[in-house]
């Protein structure tokens, strides 16, 4: 959802294609999305593709099982389509690894790109680090762990999540970005795991769940 806002107003002349669970369409579309489509839909890549649209970039917020390879496969043009090769080529980024993506990615797509908030997280460390001097890229930044593997902090994510957030601030107040709704859990802490529960169970859609820190 924020991605859809971000892109509403960072490129407020491109036509936003969102897929997603049906009950979240209506208001995909009041956030930014100028189509949407239900992921579940055995006819979603014939549907996407009879839009006409040349379709070059796309991020998979999901990044999980086969949705990669059904972003790709949304992308190559249907036969009604307008291409302009001046565009560059086809690309997904995922927000995860592509070495965890499932599939064979369709001829002419690539997602080979991924994007981690924690990439713009880096601190700084020692040079004389161990860990600091194994980074060729980002001797100053430390890298995080994630999935059993140290990645290096990116000093331009940085930079671009530092001017985002303070950006942020007036955004909200002038209503052009919405939060994510939220649901406050009962029990604080000590009742988590009914919120992992719901979870694995598919209940949680659309929102972030929250619970307080301390005596509730």
């Amino acid at each position: 959802m924020h991605a859809i806002q971000q892109a509403r107003i960072d490129f407020p002349f491109t036509y936003i294609i969102a897929v997603a669970s049906l009950q979240n369409h209506e208001r995909l579309g009041k956030l930014g999305a100028h189509k949407t489509f239900d992921y579940k839909s055995s006819s979603l890549v014939r549907d996407v593709q009879n839009l006409g649209r040349d379709i070059r970039k796309g991020l998979d917020c999901h990044s999980e099982g086969g949705s990669t390879v059904l972003a790709a496969e949304c992308m190559v043009p249907g036969e009604n389509a307008t291409v302009d090769g001046t565009y560059g080529e086809r690309r997904v980024i995922r927000t995860l690894p592509p070495g965890m993506m499932s599939g064979t990615l369709p001829a002419g797509v690539r997602a080979s790109e991924w994007i981690l908030s924690y990439t713009a997280l880096g601190k700084v460390c020692s040079p004389s680090s161990i860990i600091s001097r194994q980074i060729s890229n980002n001797r100053k930044l430390q890298p995080f762990w994630f999935l059993f593997k140290y990645y290096p902090a990116v000093l331009s994510d940085y930079k671009t999540a530092s001017t985002y957030l303070k950006n942020l601030t007036g955004l909200l107040m002038d209503g052009k970005v919405v939060p994510v709704k939220h649901r406050l859990m009962p029990g604080g802490l000590a009742n988590i795991s009914q919120g992992f529960d719901e979870m694995r169970s598919g209940r949680v859609r659309g929102e972030k769940l929250v619970y307080k820190i301390g005596p509730t």
